[in-house]
């Protein structure tokens, strides 16, 4: 969903993003295996590819529970996301020069998952929840009762 400052990402949104990405760098590594390329490139690709797996294989969701494989979806979440699909991108580009690829550029999909208006009433309805929830809280307490004498 995009606002004037920023996106929000839905937890499905977010794994279908790490498929596409990790479907894309194993095709690179598959490519890669056939090349000939220096010591160094080759293991700074191991090194990158072995750092994004691992990304892409986390499940995100929108709350995750201590101690699972599980990992909360946030904003720098996807940043990282974003950072990863560049650099893959220009790893693709790299390589391709050097190895000759036939692969079809990376470029991330589109994300089209949930319609904008649900998102909004999500969030929306995430918002006066948390506020009722802090004003029952409140309440409950007593902190702001004004005692008449």
């Amino acid at each position: 969903m995009n606002f004037i400052l920023f996106n929000v990402w839905t937890p499905s949104e977010m794994a279908n993003l790490q498929a596409h990405m990790l479907a894309n760098a194993k095709a690179l590594d598959g490519s890669l295996a056939k090349c000939s390329v220096d010591a160094t490139t080759k293991t700074n690709w191991k090194m990158f590819f072995d750092q994004l797996s691992a990304f892409a294989q986390q499940k995100p969701q929108w709350l995750a529970p201590v101690g699972s494989d599980e990992v909360a979806t946030t904003g720098t979440r996807a940043d990282l996301l974003q950072n990863y699909q560049a650099e893959l991108a220009a790893w693709q580009k790299l390589l391709g020069g050097k190895c000759n690829l036939s692969l079809p550029d990376f470029a991330p999909p589109v994300t089209t998952g949930t319609p904008q208006s649900l998102k909004y009433i999500a969030i929306g309805a995430g918002f006066i929840a948390s506020a009722w929830v802090a004003h029952e809280i409140v309440k409950g307490v007593g902190m702001f009762r004004v005692s008449r004498a």
